[in-house]
């Protein structure tokens, strides 16, 4: 999660014209590789510390940082125990069928509740799945329909509103950044 998204997060900052201006223009001096590790191990870890004096604001024109940093937000907190019981059912799907990593696979799918706590059951993680993307979108339709007196509303495209919105109902409930 951090080599996928910090990279290509490192490399919109790098190679992204105006993101890099934003960069370049942050109290702090940072360069944007820096930049990137700050945000990225902040948002994976749930901190919800910027580098910029006024939090993610000047980013809002750049949904794709919003969207990083938010999967990032999600990956870190609720997303984690259905990422590793997707990662094992990978691994069980792609190992031999008469390998002894299967059998380990398949006992750490079955029992794994018993040996980690964030491993949920099957059943377990599609309801925290189902019930954290139902949250995620009541808020976020919320926050589009809150916001549409909000003066620069008007002025910006309804995708946009979305990335807005979709950023900051993640953050809300999970790390603390904003736009």
């Amino acid at each position: 999660v951090y080599l996928v998204y910090g990279s290509s997060l490192f490399l919109y900052v790098q190679y992204c014209t105006p993101a890099r201006r934003l960069v370049d223009e942050s109290p702090t001096g940072a360069t944007p590789l820096t930049w990137t590790l700050f945000h990225v191990v902040s948002a994976y870890n749930n901190v919800g510390f910027t580098l910029e004096t006024d939090a993610m604001t000047k980013y809002v024109g750049h949904p794709f940082i919003l969207f990083a940093l938010a999967m990032l937000i999600l990956h870190g907190n609720v997303f984690f125990p259905m990422c590793i019981r997707w990662i094992i059912v990978f691994l069980s799907a792609t190992s031999p069928k008469h390998s002894n990593r299967k059998v380990f696979f398949r006992y750490l799918l079955l029992h794994g509740r018993k040996l980690y706590s964030s491993l949920f059951s099957s059943q377990a993680t599609w309801l925290l799945c189902a019930t954290q993307l139902i949250f995620i979108f009541t808020q976020v339709a919320a926050t589009v329909l809150i916001s549409r007196k909000d003066p620069g509303f008007k002025d910006r495209s309804p995708a946009h509103n979305f990335d807005v919105a979709a950023f900051e109902a993640i953050n809300s409930r999970h790390a603390g950044m904003t736009v």
